[in-house]
């Protein structure tokens, strides 16, 4: 499909340019430049105020880990669209999580933060795209993995302040909050 463009200029001018520009041309640029904005986009992380320790943009193959607070050690394995997560006590591998289908454009970041104050930090998972984003939330125990919380609020960035998640939305400085409390998150705003 071919589409044509005509540049006139001033009514008082004779001269008239005309030329062809091919659609999928346009489109190749216009995903280039896509992006471009998406990655200058993502380079703020969906954790404001914590510091990720392992980073991923779907369709990468890798394994990257990282050494956990609690003496443990966090490996995740990216293959295509699928990624493994696991925590590793000395010989002991404990699986976290299993993303079967991450889509193309999604990002996967994982932080610690210790939430209940107990010395031990939870795995905090944040997935998805620059549009939206869930959190996965797991208390790392020696001896065993616990889910304690999973939110899908996540749009511009997740927030680790005390015991609480925040999810901020829209332009007016409102959020969404979900506090620790009694070994689960409940909704406080």
């Amino acid at each position: 499909m071919k589409t044509n463009v005509l540049i006139q200029s001033l009514p008082d001018s004779k001269r008239f340019v005309s030329f062809i520009i091919n659609s999928s041309y346009i489109k190749k640029i216009l995903c280039a430049f896509l992006l471009f904005c998406s990655i200058s986009a993502y380079s703020q992380n969906y954790f404001k105020n914590t510091k990720p320790i392992i980073i991923y943009k779907s369709g990468e193959n890798d394994h990257k880990s990282a050494k956990l607070k609690n003496g443990g050690t966090l490996s995740v394995k990216f293959k295509g669209f699928q990624v493994n997560v696991n925590v590793i006590y000395d010989k002991t591998a404990f699986n976290v999580d299993y993303f079967e289908e991450t889509d193309e454009c999604e990002f996967i970041e994982f932080a610690e933060y210790d939430f209940n104050k107990d010395g031990n930090s939870e795995l905090v998972i944040a997935y998805g795209n620059d549009v939206q984003f869930k959190v996965s939330v797991y208390q790392l125990l020696k001896n065993k993995i616990k889910h304690i919380g999973e939110f899908d609020d996540g749009q511009f960035d997740c927030i680790l302040d005390k015991k609480s998640i925040q999810f901020p939305y829209g332009t007016q400085g409102l959020f969404t909050e979900y506090t620790y409390t009694n070994g689960m998150f409940v909704k406080t705003n």
